[in-house]
């Protein structure tokens, strides 16, 4: 068989040219400056994803204690370029599969659907452990659901609902004492 150097060159070229090219194009899409105008207006969104990560019961949920804005606020002041932008992107996927699963915008689903889509983004989003999960964060930024859980529960454990209802608050806790029982059924503490 015949090869034809020229071919061969060309090929090569624009296969090396179109990874570059689209690397290049990767590498913007992560660190550009995303829209935060816009996840303000994501903040009913957000609200109902932290109530399916800290539901309401006998004590407060994450929608009680205002969950939302709180974690919009941490996302644009608190958080990197990569983060933001794979928050959003996210949020993004996330109403996109809602609408290609169950026909319906995120928060119009039914709690059971809402659950649904939300674990497939935890299994999707937490496969990536050890090593190839922390080059993974240096490189895109943290995840979308490890973003949305840590961010939840600093804003629910830093509310007042949080820390007053569900937590054991007390502003002046005394001296120290490392070891001491605790009652039955007692929420743990906020104050360290």
């Amino acid at each position: 068989m015949k090869m034809n150097r020229r071919k061969a060159l060309v090929g090569i070229t624009s296969g090396g040219l179109g990874l570059v090219f689209f690397s290049g194009y990767k590498w913007y899409d992560w660190n550009r400056k995303p829209n935060l105008e816009q996840l303000q207006g994501k903040q009913e969104m957000i609200n109902e994803l932290a109530e399916l990560i800290i539901p309401g019961t006998d004590t407060p949920g994450a929608i009680e204690a205002q969950v939302g804005k709180v974690v919009v606020d941490l996302i644009t002041s608190c958080a990197d370029r990569k983060t933001q932008n794979r928050f959003m992107n996210g949020l993004i996927d996330l109403e996109k599969k809602a609408l290609a699963l169950h026909g319906k915008n995120f928060p119009e689903c039914s709690n059971e659907e809402k659950h649904g889509l939300l674990t497939e983004v935890e299994n999707h989003d937490m496969k990536l452990d050890g090593f190839i999960g922390k080059a993974s964060k240096k490189m895109f930024g943290k995840s979308f659901f490890r973003t949305l859980r840590d961010y939840t529960s600093i804003a629910f454990c830093t509310s007042e609902l949080g820390a007053s209802k569900s937590l054991n608050y007390v502003l002046v806790p005394g001296k120290y004492m490392g070891c001491i029982p605790l009652e039955k059924d007692q929420p743990s503490w906020t104050t360290e």
